[in-house]
């Protein structure tokens, strides 16, 4: 299970490290917040989950319009490959705005 910030800010603050004042403060903030110390494995998943489909939706796009699909370099489209093939169908074809699509759509033409 990950750490929730306020579980984050809580031990930096008991172990000294960072300015006290500025950590004092962000426990307040996350409070006002209503964060919480400890999260379930359920919440944890769903903030994963959220996160890959934030990535994913951003970096796919972003990677095929880089550059012109013929010219991409071999670790981007490695990249590619791996994001494609464990990004759920739906970010992956979310991702793909009208440019981004193009550029997919010429690069698998040059490859087969």
């Amino acid at each position: 299970e990950g750490v929730t910030p306020l579980e984050l800010v809580m031990r930096m603050h008991s172990e000294g490290r960072g300015d006290e004042e500025w950590l004092r403060l962000c426990t307040e903030v996350l409070k006002k917040h209503n964060a919480s110390l400890k999260s379930t494995k359920a919440e944890h998943e769903d903030r994963i989950a959220s996160l890959r489909e934030t990535f994913g939706l951003k970096m796919v796009g972003a990677l095929l319009t880089l550059q012109s699909p013929m010219s991409l370099p071999t670790e981007i489209l490695e990249v590619l490959h791996m994001l494609c093939k464990e990004l759920p169908v739906k970010v992956v074809q979310d991702s793909l705005e009208p440019q981004a699509f193009r550029a997919l759509a010429s690069l698998l033409q040059h490859l087969v």
